[in-house]
């Protein structure tokens, strides 16, 4: 259970970090997913979302104010699902941009899947470190580490993959 926990939380982490990265690296098509939306935002909203969630990822796998952050990336996550479900009923040949340039994909029923699967597991890992000792889920750390790298590189090369499928898509028309 702990390392379940543990491992949820990383991936929820390894996700909100590359997202809010990527986000931050493309503002201008970010910017642009959420003008499409057609709501007024200001100018100063999505850095912010970027960074808020690149420092929900940071501050998840510090273990800092574990219960806290748990709270926290289980809202956001939850919001981002609704954006989500938006946005599949609003603009649902809007482009996502979720990850930024990395993301090509269209807002749909896959794009809510994910993120209300996203916030189940958020929603998992909150519900159970109510229920642990945090110092003593800690100590499944190194082991946690390796399957979360090794998660997280499987994660990078497909978003990679598909970066470069993209492109070669692009140049093709």
């Amino acid at each position: 259970m702990t390392l379940a926990v543990i491992s949820g939380r990383m991936l929820v982490a390894v996700i909100l970090i590359a997202a809010g990265a990527a986000k931050l690296a493309d503002l201008r098509s970010f910017r642009a997913t959420l003008a499409g939306l057609g709501l007024p935002l200001p100018r100063v909203l999505p850095p912010l979302i970027a960074g808020l969630e690149l420092g929900a990822g940071v501050v998840s796998l510090t273990s800092a104010w574990p219960r806290a952050t748990d709270v926290a990336v289980v809202a956001l996550t939850l919001a981002f699902a609704g954006v989500a479900g938006f946005a599949m009923r609003r603009a649902p040949s809007l482009r996502c941009r979720c990850f930024g340039a990395l993301s090509n994909a269209r807002f749909g029923r896959g794009a809510l899947v994910r993120s209300l699967l996203l916030a189940a597991i958020a929603l998992a890992v909150l519900l159970a470190n109510l229920h642990l000792d945090t110092q003593a889920a800690w100590s499944a750390l190194p082991l946690t580490v390796l399957l979360s790298s090794v998660l997280a590189f499987a994660v990078a090369a497909g978003q990679a993959a598909r970066a470069i499928e993209v492109a070669q898509e692009g140049e093709a028309a």
